[in-house]
């Protein structure tokens, strides 16, 4: 639904990212809350997602977001 290019945000360091929305993400969105739960999962770290998140989901559709530390190794 996304598409992000170069940089990456550290505590020390940080840089811009462009951030490629799809067309029509917003739409999408907006249509399909009123009859599903919207929960997102990205393996991205939870300081460098919500960054992207918060511009992604302007209107507060994304019910849930998981991120790398949600996760859990499973052997």
């Amino acid at each position: 639904m996304l598409h992000t290019e170069s940089g990456v945000a550290t505590s020390t360091q940080s840089s811009f990212v462009d951030v490629y929305l799809r067309p029509g993400l917003q739409d999408f969105l907006k249509r399909l809350s009123p009859y599903y739960r919207i929960v997102v999962f990205t393996a991205a770290t939870k300081s460098y997602a919500d960054v992207i998140l918060d511009h992604v989901d302007q209107h507060g559709l994304v019910e849930q977001r998981f991120y790398r530390h949600n996760c859990m190794q499973v052997r």
